[in-house]
């Protein structure tokens, strides 16, 4: 028995030996360290660029101060608040052709002039944090390119009598428009943004280089005035059903002062709702300018 008992207890201890070395043995995996912040590289400045900060409202021309202004021509406002003294001073101090505010602000009032009467800016990129502009704002320019990045912009006052501005994109969170917001501009294209509920009073009104225009599908009202002097707008897609057409006190609809017989357009509404448009016109369906209405297929 004693024998017995020395056996069992040799095994035990060769086992236990065997176990601790596998244990040994066995590779424990490592953990596993972790990557470093990804930090992508700033944009190296082009020539007659400045990048700047501005610590209150005003405070641009401190801000640029060390700068040789004569031979600026490009201006990013990297952080900070913009009011109209600073929209002042680059107007009338500087010749930049282009300025950058997406990562700035802009304090500016209904009654102040923005950018109005620039000459020099031929590209304006306003703050993502704006939530509203008026019309004065980003009107009467040089300007050949406005960019309205997607951000907060809510209401949009317009841009109207830019002269060389052919084109302009309204972010999807715009849902108002201001009257005329869009008149008598060059506009070859405009792009509404599929939240707008109403094309106020005028909105393209003597848009005279606008050639096709796309009315989304959020739209509920159209108000008076809208396509006049629209001399080549040869194309009209409307994606939503039969909207209301709001007429003045002068009985004038949206399509007062568009010319249907110089232009031949052709005008598309969803499938199944001419006669729906029509009625909302107050027109019946032998009226002179029922025939330019067709139905998408």
């Amino acid at each position: 028995m004693r024998l017995q008992r020395i056996v069992v207890l040799g095994c035990l201890a060769v086992a236990g030996i065997l176990v601790t070395s596998c244990a040994k043995e066995t590779p424990q995996p490592k953990p596993t360290p972790e990557k470093p912040p990804v930090v992508k590289p700033e944009t190296p400045k082009v020539p007659g660029e400045a990048r700047v900060a501005v610590p209150t409202p005003g405070g641009l021309e401190a801000a640029l101060k060390g700068e040789d202004l004569a031979k600026l021509t490009k201006l990013v406002v990297l952080s900070g608040t913009l009011n109209q003294a600073d929209l002042d001073f680059v107007t009338k101090s500087l010749k930049i052709t282009e300025i950058d505010l997406r990562d700035a602000a802009l304090s500016l009032g209904s009654e102040d002039k923005g950018f109005y009467n620039n000459s020099s800016l031929r590209k304006i990129t306003v703050p993502t944090s704006l939530e509203r502009t008026e019309k004065n704002w980003l009107s009467n320019t040089l300007a050949e390119e406005i960019i309205l990045p997607e951000g907060k912009l809510k209401y949009f006052g317009g841009a109207t009598y830019n002269e060389k501005l052919k084109s302009i994109v309204l972010p999807s969170s715009v849902e108002e428009l201001g009257g005329e917001a869009f008149a008598g501009s060059n506009y070859e294209s405009i792009t509404l943004p599929t939240n707008l509920k109403v094309i106020p009073v005028g909105a393209f009104k003597g848009c005279r280089r606008l050639v096709k225009l796309t009315i989304p599908a959020s739209v509920k009202e159209i108000k008076d005035n809208v396509f006049a002097g629209c001399a080549k707008l040869k194309e009209i897609v409307f994606l939503c059903p039969a909207p209301k057409f709001t007429a003045n006190e002068l009985d004038e609809n949206a399509f007062e002062g568009y010319d249907f017989t110089s232009l031949e357009p052709k005008i598309t509404v969803p499938k199944g709702t001419k006669a729906d448009y029509l009625k909302a016109l107050g027109w019946g369906p032998k009226a002179r300018s029922a025939k330019w209405f067709v139905e998408a297929e």
